[in-house]
């Protein structure tokens, strides 16, 4: 761990981010809040840091500053940061001078014990920092010079202003104001839709192996990816020794545990849960075999890429493959092939190649970083660059729960289909229709399983067009727009419209106020309310409807 931090100190130097030299050494180890416990104690921790107030040692304000800190997951950047143009990602260790002055004995009840948590939460920091220096100065010099630019060709200051809110928004900090109160019931309320309308959300997993296909890989990859999803599932419950492609993918970062399983939960909660809705949130995700699928998945797509790379090492085995390879950062020639027939990718193998170690350490750097960006375009990863600036703000977590999905197929998927197109390159759009029949198979076998064998009621007048028409609605072919269709089929199943855009937990509100106006039967509400309401539905042989059926 010491290594760890003063490796990590150098990078940061490095890379032009000033941390200053307090912060190193035999006796520093980076300090991180525990969010949930303060959330739970807010008037101790309020009082505590008033303490500090009266002998002149603390001259913020405690509950603006608690809030922050809760708002940065327990972290104590930005906590004096209020201005945007001087504003960038944080990074606790640089700025434990904010509250340093706190005693260790005050801050021990309020810190957190997770060591791993503490580590993985510093290095995810510093990475931000460090980058964000190298591209937009430490003191934001880049950034501004980009700002002159923009106002001198006219940019208004309200253009200005958009700037900094997506930017505050990629970079965690968009709401940070939100109240910790609204923060926890919202994390709360995310967690309690996902247990109750996610169950069975594996199921719409299926087709995603042929995102690999999408991404340029072959159909025995897609096949491969699928045979390892299935055989792999019991490693969510058992103690699996790691195959060699799995030992692989975690040493490239592909699927670095705790860094898969926070993005996982993260994407299903808008990552604004504390601690104990986050464990909450994992738990169900593993007993839901989600997060072990999208483990193997992305393990097949690591497979993928070194033999996508292998192909295409030289430029030449298609007319697109020097334009794949600029993608992915690399030149023609720059990937080189083993006597086993896959790329070189540690340091290792380049020094036994003949680089000198510096030189080594950059090419494997480059190939690691291709390899996870082929990955990243092949297994969906959402991430807040994807999404509306508004659904990067905590205070909406609730309206755009479960919607971001659609957002990174959209940027991820329909985009790369559209730029291959536009290169004369058809193979990855037949790879997208093939998802259709795919979902349509994976709809069919979920609604087998719920009714014992038969199908939903609600299906039991359909023809061909009616299971096609799902199965394009299924498999997010309408993008984007397949938010105005699922307002359009609420309106034609009595409701307004609206509620279906605002999220399941707004639905789920305006079903309870139907309900106390006796528009609505109390035992339907109840069951579409419980959690696993598919499962509990189907034990208890109540009508199956859409809504419970494909809530994911």
């Amino acid at each position: 761990m010491r290594k760890l931090l003063d490796n990590m100190h150098g990078y940061l130097k490095d890379a032009g981010a000033d941390v200053g030299d307090k912060y190193v050494g035999k006796d520093y180890f980076p300090g991180v809040w525990d969010s949930e416990y303060i959330m739970s104690n807010q008037k101790e921790f309020t009082d505590m840091l008033s303490k500090y107030q009266h002998n002149g040692d603390f001259h913020g304000d405690p509950t603006a500053t608690m809030e922050k800190i809760i708002a940065n997951d327990g972290n104590e950047f930005g906590v004096d940061d209020n201005v945007h143009a001087t504003s960038k990602p944080g990074l606790a260790a640089s700025k434990l001078r904010t509250l340093d002055f706190i005693s260790p004995e005050d801050r021990a009840k309020f810190s957190s014990k997770n060591l791993l948590g503490t580590l993985n939460s510093y290095v995810t920091q510093a990475t931000k920092r460090a980058e964000w220096a190298r591209r937009m100065g430490t003191d934001n010099a880049h950034l501004n010079a980009h700002f002159a630019e923009a106002r001198s060709m006219g940019a208004s200051e309200a253009d200005i202003a958009k700037v900094n809110k997506y930017l505050d928004g990629v970079k965690g900090t968009l709401g940070s104001d939100i109240s910790p109160t609204l923060r926890r019931v919202n994390s709360g309320m995310m967690v309690y839709q996902n247990i109750s309308k996610l169950p069975l959300a594996i199921f719409s997993l299926a087709a995603d192996p042929l995102q690999i296909m999408v991404r340029g890989g072959g159909l025995s990859d897609a096949l491969s990816a699928y045979k390892r999803g299935v055989s792999e599932v019991k490693k969510s419950f058992t103690n699996v020794k790691d195959d060699e492609w799995t030992t692989i993918a975690k040493s490239i970062g592909v699927n670095d545990d705790p860094t898969l399983v926070h993005a996982l939960g993260s994407s299903y909660s808008q990552g604004i849960t504390g601690n104990l809705a986050t464990k909450a949130n994992n738990m169900f995700f593993k007993y839901n075999m989600m997060e072990q699928m999208v483990t193997s998945m992305r393990t097949s797509a690591t497979q993928a890429a070194f033999g996508f790379l292998a192909s295409h090492a030289d430029g030449t085995k298609s007319v697109h493959s020097a334009r794949w390879l600029d993608e992915l950062g690399l030149k023609p020639g720059e990937v080189k092939v083993g006597k086993d027939g896959r790329p070189l990718y540690t340091t290792q193998d380049f020094l036994d190649a003949g680089h000198n170690p510096a030189s080594a350490a950059a090419a494997s750097l480059k190939i690691k970083g291709a390899i996870n960006k082929w990955v990243d375009g092949a297994v969906l990863r959402p991430n807040a660059a994807h999404k509306p600036v508004w659904m990067n703000d905590p205070h909406y977590a609730l309206f755009a729960h479960l919607k971001q999905f659609m957002y990174s197929f959209h940027e991820t998927v329909l985009k790369r289909v559209g730029n291959e197109l536009a290169h004369g390159n058809y193979s990855p759009a037949l790879a997208l229709m093939s998802y259709v029949p795919i979902m349509i198979a994976a709809d069919a076998a979920k609604g087998a399983l719920l009714t014992g064998g038969g199908v939903p009621s609600y299906e039991k007048d359909w023809g061909v067009g009616d299971y096609l028409e799902h199965g394009v609605e299924r498999s997010s072919l309408y993008s984007i727009g397949q938010f105005g269709l699922d307002a359009y089929n609420n309106v034609k199943h009595g409701g307004t419209g609206v509620e279906a855009l605002l999220g399941p937990t707004a639905e789920q509100g305006i079903d309870a106020l139907r309900t106390l106006g006796g528009r609505e039967e109390f035992s339907k509400f109840a069951m579409d309310s419980l959690p696993l309401s598919p499962i509990m539905k189907a034990l208890s042989h109540s009508e199956l409807t859409p809504d419970s059926m494909y809530a994911e």
